[in-house]
């Protein structure tokens, strides 16, 4: 019995050694790693947070965008791949709301847009049998996107063209093809409906693939919760964005103030919501009563959402 209680004293006082060599030997890497950082900048420490703080996405590169400033790497820095950081909840400043109108098609609707007295970005039909001219429109906007039609489970506006489950990507490509040529600064897309066409993983890699080359970022509209768009980002390392909140699903007055108050929660938690309108006389009366929350939120449009910073590998 002495012998047995001697050998558990023996095996204590060694792990008890053990653990305090462990000990000591954090604490010098600790102190280490402090007498480092005491030539690294508060900038550069806003850096590394960053990378802490975001989601960090595939190689990306979103063209003709506004940048941010780009951080200097410490010295001795590890070596560190082109990230597109996307997107940007660590910036300093409010949390940031990004307001899309959908089904904008018509010189009647835009008196009702102008009253819109924040940052929005307003979604434009491509021309159809009955807006011959829907790009003309843009003219109106400091700033825009193109709302896709995409097939839909049972919905169908016959005076649209729209790209179909199955569509080759020699369709799908002329179809992006002639938007370009109506919006040639189109940056950024959403789909019109489409939650037949959005769930179908083939037919959003071809949409994609073609949007990737032609320089053109996807705005999920998430018209189902079958969408695909997201792991077919991830698949091709694309930077995109998901509507988060309809504003207007329930065409009343503080249905949509609940859902606006929806989103300032989300963005407060998280940095940055994304929402989703349509120019309804509804919906611009709520949205005329923002600037009473602009001290809570900084309303923004889409491509502020995105941000790019760029290290190269050493």
């Amino acid at each position: 019995m002495e012998k047995k209680n001697n050998l558990k004293t023996s095996i204590i006082l060694l792990v008890g050694a053990g653990c305090a060599v462990v000990l000591l030997v954090c604490l010098f890497y600790r102190i280490q790693i402090i007498k480092k950082s005491e030539s690294i900048t508060s900038k550069d420490s806003d850096f590394f947070l960053n990378l802490l703080e975001v989601e960090v996405r595939k190689d990306i590169y979103l063209p003709n965008l506004p940048q941010e400033t780009t951080p200097s790497l410490p010295p001795n820095s590890p070596p560190i791949r082109e990230y597109l950081l996307s997107p940007c909840p660590y910036q300093k400043g409010p949390p940031r709301v990004a307001i899309i109108i959908d089904d904008i098609a018509y010189p009647a609707q835009i008196p009702l847009l102008k009253k819109i007295p924040v940052k929005f970005t307003p979604s434009i039909m491509p021309k159809g049998d009955f807006n011959l001219k829907s790009y003309e429109l843009k003219e109106n906007f400091p700033f825009y996107m193109v709302h896709l039609p995409l097939e839909a489970e049972s919905f169908y506006q016959k005076e649209y063209k729209w790209l179909m489950v199955g569509d080759s990507v020699q369709k799908i490509s002329r179809y992006i093809q002639e938007i370009k040529q109506d919006f040639p600064e189109v940056r950024f897309i959403n789909n019109h409906t489409g939650s037949r066409f959005s769930a179908d993983y083939a037919s959003m890699k071809k949409l994609l693939k073609i949007l990737q080359e032609e320089g053109i970022v996807f705005i999920d509209s998430r018209t189902t919760p079958k969408s695909a768009a997201m792991n077919v980002s991830d698949e091709l390392g694309i930077a995109m964005l998901g509507r988060d909140v309809f504003l207007d699903y329930v065409r009343e007055r503080n249905s949509i103030k609940k859902q606006l108050q929806s989103a300032i929660h989300l963005a407060k938690k998280r940095g940055y919501a994304l929402v989703i309108g349509h120019p309804y006389k509804e919906t611009i009366d709520v949205l005329q009563e923002i600037p009473i929350l602009e001290s809570e939120v900084e309303f923004v449009f889409v491509y502020e959402l995105f941000c790019q910073t760029i290290i190269k590998e050493q």
